[in-house]
C-alpha cells in the first residue's frame, strides 16, 4: 500500500519554506507521496510550481496534484 500525504498549499499564511520542509518530513517518514489541489475560489499555491520546487528539495518522495484546474492555464503549458 503507498500513502501520501498533502501539502499545506491551500492553509492561508503557509510560506514556501514551511511547505518544502513539510515534503522533506513526509519523505524523511516514508510516505510514498505528498500532494497539492488547485483550488479557484480559494487562494493557494500553484498546482504545477509546487510540485517542482518540492521535486528540488527531496530525492525520491512521488508527486500528485489531486485535482488541476486545466482551464486556468495556458494551453501551452499542459501540452505534451
Amino acid at each position: 500500500m503507498r500513502i501520501g500525504i498533502g501539502l499545506p498549499d491551500t492553509v492561508p499564511g503557509t510560506d514556501g519554506r514551511l511547505m518544502l520542509d513539510w515534503a522533506r518530513r513526509a519523505e524523511e517518514r516514508g510516505f510514498a507521496f505528498v500532494s497539492t489541489i488547485g483550488r479557484a475560489g480559494h487562494p493557494s499555491y500553484d498546482s504545477l510550481t509546487t510540485p517542482a520546487a518540492v521535486a528540488g528539495a527531496t530525492s525520491r518522495i512521488g508527486l500528485v496534484t489531486n485535482a488541476l484546474l486545466a482551464p486556468t492555464y495556458p494551453d501551452a503549458v499542459l501540452s505534451p
